[in-house]
């Protein structure tokens, strides 16, 4: 456990809980670091629980099936390390690090972290995702209250220049912008994008945020395309500007409503090719 760490302010929280996309997030959090002042990268990994990470199905473990699988986390541990290890080989020395790792209450341990973190970051799921990886997610998007960049698999890390904003008036959005400052101050371009018809109010507060920010941003509404769904349109417009970040709120309305619904959070964890910053 580890209730007794205290993580520095400026900590970006890195949790790896597969060691496919492990590389991806560890790169993303490094040029996430490099807006803060005296940062550190924390490698959080988050390991296999034979007992709790099997399919519903199964009422019960084997002992021979149990230790095969303690072999395997023990395996994915070290080679997770190493991964770690290899990346800060290479890092810049004005970052520190520091490695944790976590198998009972991901939960509790999780929310406990990642609530110190200036930035969570993790890798996006896949459909190969096991029960332990899908739990660190979701307490990080639903329970830490603080930042989330989620990284494609498919990352190549590169400077943040371009960042698009996928813009909806909700508390959601306005917490991600909150949120984002560090990394807006250091952009070189921002655009933020509205979808479909918003109101004069909508973008004027945005208008008025950014200037009161003193940070120049693009302010544009787009038309909606019936064809393609609010978060294909968002991740195309973010295609077309070549964004390194993509930042929106995450899950305006519940997370079971958009669920059922289809909403744009969920066609955005689907689709997107550029890492993603979320609040919920």
């Amino acid at each position: 456990m580890t209730g007794d760490v205290e993580l520095n302010v400026n900590t970006i929280l890195a949790i790896l809980a597969e060691r496919a996309g492990a590389r991806p997030c560890l790169d993303a959090a490094g040029i996430a670091a490099s807006a803060l002042d005296h940062p550190t990268v924390t490698g959080l990994h988050v390991r296999v629980d034979p007992r709790r990470d099997i399919l519903p199905t199964e009422e019960m473990l084997l002992p021979e099936q149990e230790r095969a699988m303690e072999i395997e986390a023990m395996a994915e541990g070290h080679a997770m390390r190493d991964v770690f290890s290899v990346w800060t080989a290479g890092l810049d020395r004005q970052v520190e690090t520091t490695w944790l790792d976590i198998t009972d209450g991901i939960d509790d341990e999780i929310t406990m972290l990642g609530r110190q973190a200036a930035l969570n970051v993790v890798a996006n799921l896949t459909q190969e995702s096991r029960g332990h990886a899908r739990a660190a997610f979701h307490a990080c998007l639903f329970k830490t209250h603080r930042p989330l960049l989620v990284v494609p698999h498919t990352y190549t890390p590169r400077p943040l220049r371009r960042v698009l904003i996928g813009w909806k008036d909700t508390p959601t959005g306005r917490r991600a912008l909150d949120a984002s400052l560090p990394w807006l101050r250091r952009a070189e371009d921002i655009r933020l994008v509205c979808i479909g018809r918003p109101g004069l109010l909508e973008l004027d507060w945005a208008r008025e945020y950014f200037a009161d920010k003193e940070i120049k941003v693009a302010i544009v509404d787009v038309e909606r395309e019936r064809d393609i769904s609010v978060g294909t349109q968002i991740l195309e417009e973010a295609r077309r500007f070549d964004a390194d970040w993509l930042i929106t709120g995450a899950y305006w309305h519940s997370e079971l409503a958009e669920w059922i619904l289809g909403g744009v959070t969920d066609a955005l964890l689907r689709q997107a090719t550029v890492p993603l910053f979320m609040c919920h």
